[in-house]
């Protein structure tokens, strides 16, 4: 998409700036009006229809590896631990370090 192309270029060139700016962090003097215009690009972008859609269809395809994984890994055993990076697909209770006087699941 051709749009889609010219807000990305955009939003290149912002973060170029950003990353110098960042060297120095809040003492650059652009550092406010880099932050904000890095933000409202990126924004830009991420609001048009077509990289909404392409993010959409992105998680929807890393839900069904997780998945996948998931089944195969309790297929092999249910103590098998897998990172989905989802909560939904995660099994385990991993407490809170308190030694369960907080009543927690450990």
């Amino acid at each position: 998409d051709d749009e889609a192309s010219l807000f990305y270029q955009a939003f290149l060139k912002v973060k170029d700036k950003y990353d110098d700016v960042m060297r120095f962090g809040k003492y650059h003097p652009d550092y406010k009006d880099i932050m904000l215009e890095t933000r409202q690009r990126k924004r830009a972008y991420e609001m048009l229809p077509v990289v909404m859609e392409y993010k959409a269809k992105e998680v929807a395809v890393q839900n069904l590896i997780d998945e996948v994984m998931s089944k195969i890994a309790f297929a092999v055993s249910e103590h098998v631990k897998i990172e989905t990076g989802n909560p939904f697909f995660q099994t385990g209770h991993d407490g809170c370090a308190s030694g369960g006087t907080c009543n927690c699941s450990l």
